[in-house]
């Protein structure tokens, strides 16, 4: 049994080497590189509210780059039951200093509240770094 165990690794292993991808052998398309958002949505309150969509993109701000030169929407994410939320970004340049603005929309059954502030956080997208990440906490506002 354990022979079997050691030679399914050995051929695992063979395969990956051999399967190794580069961009100019297979015209793989590169991986982007990126940045993580994550934190909980709550009401003014503080209870969460859950099914909240959170919505991340780029644009210029003093003291930081749009991603892409002219900025890029990163799309939306429902929050959890707890209200939290964790949103990869994917970036179209590797560079530092991207302002990347955050903000949070109720959901459409919830009664008295409208969308947050929104929040501007800088991050850096890199290859091969550690991943670059931010907590917001967005707050739901009271008409």
């Amino acid at each position: 049994m354990r022979m079997k165990y050691i030679r399914f690794l050995t051929l695992l292993a063979a395969t990956l080497a051999v399967s190794r991808c580069s961009t100019e052998v297979c015209a793989c398309p590169p991986v982007p590189p990126t940045a993580l958002v994550y934190g909980r949505v709550t009401a003014p309150t503080g209870e969460a509210v859950p099914g909240t969509v959170v919505r991340a993109y780029s644009a210029p701000a003093p003291g930081c780059h749009a991603d892409g030169g002219a900025g890029q929407d990163y799309g939306v994410i429902a929050a959890l039951d707890d209200g939290s939320f964790s949103m990869g970004l994917a970036g179209a340049d590797a560079r530092d200093s991207i302002c990347v603005f955050v903000f949070a929309r109720p959901p459409t059954n919830s009664a008295g509240l409208t969308v947050s502030d929104t929040t501007l956080v800088v991050l850096d997208f890199r290859y091969g770094a550690p991943q670059d990440s931010a907590r917001v906490d967005p707050v739901l506002r009271v008409p």
